[in-house]
Order: C-alpha cells, then structure tokens, then sequence
C-alpha cells in the first residue's frame, strides 16, 4: 500500500492529512501491510514535526518504520537535512535512531560511512559546519566512530558516559580533531546537543572504550568541545550523508508512557488468542494510545498547532 505525494504539498497540506496519517501506519504494519509515501525529489516534506530536504541524489519517503532515505551512492553528499529554524533549546538534544545502513554487518564494504554534519552561526556567519560525528565500516567487524571538532577549533574534548541516566565517568583532554574509537557496535540513536556537543546512546549498556585506556559501562555518551574561541549563534539544520551504504531510516526516539505500553503489552497478548472482535479491539486501543502520544506518530500534531 502506497500514497504517491507530489511536490505541491503544503506545510498545511501536510498538516491536515497528518492527524489521518499519523498513527495508522502502526495498525495496517500490524494487518501485514507495508505503508509508503513517496515525495518528489527535492521538495521538502514535513516528517516528526521538522522539516527534511533531500541532499544530493537521495530519495526520500514515509514509511510505517520512519523516514527512509535511499539512493545515496558513493559520493558522500547523498543524504537528509534536518532543518532547524528555531535551533536547539538550551539543555536539549536532536537524537533520531538511525537504523538499516548496514554499517558493521558482513556485507557492508569496507570505508562506508555514515556522518552528521549539524550547521549553524559561527561568529555572525550562519550556514557553518560546527562539527561532525562518522560511522564507518572497519575490516574485521564493527565501526569506528570519529569525532572531529575541527570547524570550531576546540582546543580539545570533554567526554561523559552515563549509564541508565546516571554519569559514571567525566574524562578531559581529548583531542578535538580527528578523534576516533575503533570496532564498536553501530549506535542506534545519535544528534547533536545545545551547545556544539556530540551525542550517541546505545539501546543497551555495552564496555565503551575510554581515552584513558580500559573501558566503562555505558549506553549514552556526550562530547562537548573545550576552549573554542568562536562565537556560536545557534544551530539551523543537521546533515546525514553516507557512501556505499544504499540507504538508511530516521526515526524519532520514542518515549511513550510506560503505563500505557504495560496496558498495551498485555491487550494485546489476551487478544493473540482471542477472537476477531478482541483483535479489532486490541487494534483500537493501539490506535488511540499512538494519537495520544506524538512520538510515534510519522507526522506531530505539535508541529501543525494553529494549522488548519
């Protein structure tokens, strides 16, 4: 099942079909239907209550697992922006879960990669690179992930490692260029953070490899550069570009009521062995919990406030 969307989609359009669209994904997924909506290439399309361009020859399209963005060859300027018109807020972060770029698995070829490039003011001149965070396909398994401060001229690196939401470990003197941590496990979310900082986080706490040598238990780290003389005016948008890894999904990181997801869990465990009727009503339930919450939903209601 698809929608075939051209480039004469409004901001508004786009708003009102979102409260039919949002949500619904998640019940025909369900049914055994695979859900898209293809964009013409180029157009901006509103996705998760932001605004998203394809860069270079990507393709993008809204499907029930996130935002998908194929067609990215190996030029390395294949890829997604995230615009941010209105920056990050103090103390918050941009992290989307990236997934399906098969970075680190048997057949991803060697020097692949995945990076993000957040763009914003740097002393007065909007539009530049701050820094940049890498993915790349290692020989011998797993990626490296490179984090390199160098637009900014940081002086050097903070990095912190929390576990469950908790600092474990705060190590300073990192080199702001060029840094790289080799054979890890791809993360699964990852976006930058107020103040010209890093971040990634893992589903699961794994041994993360510390500067200083020997690892920590960790499932979030954050860089933040250390004296930088520039004079950062905020952010205004965030690259994704790759090569030779075909494609890749984005997707909000969710974060649903835990009541609502153990309501739901056992719902729709009763249902499995019920009839029909207490399938269509797990269904239901499925679909008003998603319209309630935003977070799952492929387009934000908050984004289309005042919208009609």
């Amino acid at each position: 099942m698809s929608f075939d969307v051209g480039h004469s989609w409004s901001y508004r359009d786009w708003c009102k079909a979102g409260s039919f669209i949002a949500g619904k994904f998640v019940i025909l997924s369900l049914l055994g239907y695979k859900v898209t909506i293809s964009l013409a290439h180029g157009a901006p399309i509103t996705y998760a209550g932001f605004q998203w361009e394809a860069l270079g020859q990507a393709q993008l399209s809204i499907t029930s697992n996130g935002l998908q963005v194929s067609n990215v060859g190996q030029t390395g300027n294949d890829g997604v922006r995230l615009l941010l018109p209105n920056g990050i807020g103090p103390t918050d972060t941009q992290d989307w879960a990236i997934s399906d770029s098969g970075l680190g698995a048997p057949g991803s070829p060697v020097g692949a990669f995945l990076q993000m490039t957040p763009l914003g003011t740097i002393n007065g001149t909007p539009g530049q690179s701050i820094d940049n965070l890498t993915m790349t396909t290692m020989s011998g398994g797993g990626v490296s992930l490179a984090v390199d401060m160098a637009p900014i001229a940081a002086a050097s690196m903070t990095a912190y490692y929390y576990n469950n939401g908790a600092l474990v470990l705060t190590e300073t003197g990192l080199p702001s260029v060029g840094y790289v941590i080799p054979h890890m496990q791809t993360p699964d979310t990852w976006g930058p953070i107020d103040h010209m900082g890093e971040d990634f986080d893992y589903n699961n706490s794994i041994a993360f490899p510390t500067f200083a040598g020997g690892t920590v238990t960790s499932d979030d780290v954050v860089f933040e550069p250390v004296g930088s003389g520039i004079t950062f005016g905020g952010y205004s948008a965030v690259d994704y570009t790759g090569s030779g890894i075909g494609g890749f999904n984005i997707a909000p990181v969710p974060e649903p009521s835990s009541g609502g997801l153990l309501f739901l869990g056992a719902l729709l465990l009763w249902s499995a062995s019920q009839s029909r009727n207490a399938k269509a009503v797990a269904l239901s339930a499925l679909a008003w919990l998603i319209n309630r919450r935003d977070t799952s939903s492929s387009l934000s209601e908050s984004a289309c406030h005042g919208v009609r």
